[in-house]
């Protein structure tokens, strides 16, 4: 991994794992036995707004022609924005095992 995607990995974990020992919190409050998922896909939705992003900024700034060019665009932006849904996720679903572990274990 290249120095700079470290840096933002680095600087993003923190309050993501915060993020998610909250939500796990108030899942179990509630006796939610359903955290695993939860804590997971909470995870993943903030790669929906950057998709969504992704969306705007294609509709609004590019000036892309061609049937190719948009696609690969459009292919590329979603493969992304997956892995960083999957990488939101697992530091999620860690950050919340571990809360819960340390809290009941």
């Amino acid at each position: 991994m290249c120095n700079y995607a470290q840096r933002y990995v680095d600087r993003l974990s923190p309050y993501v794992a915060q993020f998610y020992w909250r939500g796990s919190l108030e899942t179990n409050l509630q006796q939610n036995y359903h955290w695993w998922w939860q804590s997971f896909l909470v995870g993943g939705s903030s790669s929906i707004w950057i998709f969504g992003y992704l969306l705007w900024y294609y509709f609004t700034k590019l000036h892309i022609t061609g049937f190719v060019s948009s696609l690969l665009f459009f292919c590329y932006g979603f493969l992304a924005c997956g892995v960083y849904g999957l990488l939101t996720s697992t530091i999620g679903f860690l950050s919340a095992y571990a809360f819960v572990r340390r809290i009941y274990g």
